[in-house]
């Protein structure tokens, strides 16, 4: 079943989830020395990571939603996605403090990597692309 969601994704979007994979990694191998909380860091940004990946998967069914509409219908719906999202983040930090699910850094890190996946896609579509071009 998630395989199958997998191969339905655009590939725009699989090279986004791999960059927020990536980056969530690179941020994991890095901070994990300077932190005392290990498990705490861990914890946090894991649920930041796998937040970032569950809103690029929603961005991505919002915009295929929003095509089938009319311009003003389209309007109002991506507005009020982009709100779910914000509010979806924010519900992930209230219950990450609460429930004591990691630090609230760590979940604003894994959050982050959203930004990285997504300035880093085109680089990796190139990486991932290079055999294609050269045999063109």
């Amino acid at each position: 079943m998630i395989r199958d969601s997998i191969k339905r994704l655009n590939t725009v979007v699989k090279e986004l989830l791999l960059g927020i994979l990536i980056f969530g990694a690179a941020i994991w191998m890095i901070f994990i020395w300077f932190i005392s909380d290990k498990w705490g860091f861990s914890q946090g940004l894991l649920l930041g990571v796998a937040a970032s990946a569950l809103l690029a998967i929603h961005m991505n069914y919002s915009i295929e939603q929003s095509l089938e509409r009319t311009e003003t219908d389209a309007k109002s719906y991506m507005q009020k996605m982009s709100v779910l999202r914000m509010g979806m983040v924010l519900v992930l930090f209230g219950v990450a403090y609460l429930l004591r699910l990691g630090s609230p850094i760590a979940v604003f890190a894994g959050l982050f990597t959203l930004k990285f996946g997504a300035y880093f896609q085109p680089v990796l579509h190139r990486l991932i692309h290079k055999k294609e071009a050269k045999e063109r």
